[in-house]
């Protein structure tokens, strides 16, 4: 775990903000970055996607994350060495666990993120490298 920091807080409060759109029950928030600059910023929905699907291995069709909007669409020259920011906020807008699910950490290594950081709480976050 480490401890958030200025640059961290700056950009998950850019997800949260996003996350409010969310018409989920769990309200995620995603930024992809590379190279210090912000890529693209997506959020949960219930939709469905085909692409999630090749990433599942229980026969249930994969919704739309936050992590799979973050990167849908990118050529692989964009998201190749990118880190992936994602948080989750309950009803009062606070930070929440939000580690990615396998499906998600599946689909990032696939497209060459190189490391996720989500939320654990309003203080800190953990990192997994890719």
């Amino acid at each position: 775990m480490v401890k958030i920091n200025y640059k961290i807080n700056r950009l998950l409060q850019l997800a949260k903000r996003n996350a409010f759109k969310s018409d989920s029950v769990f309200r995620h928030g995603s930024i992809l970055v590379k190279s210090g600059k912000i890529i693209k910023i997506g959020h949960n929905n219930r939709g469905f996607n085909k692409f999630s699907n090749r990433f599942r291995n229980d026969g249930i069709a994969g919704t739309q994350h936050a992590e799979l909007r973050s990167i849908l669409g990118l050529d692989y020259s964009i998201t190749r060495n990118s880190i992936l920011y994602v948080m989750r906020i309950n009803k009062n807008g606070e930070f929440r666990n939000s580690k990615p699910c396998n499906m998600c950490q599946n689909i990032c290594k696939f497209v060459g993120v190189k490391r996720i950081i989500y939320t654990i709480n309003n203080e800190y976050v953990d990192i997994i490298e890719l």
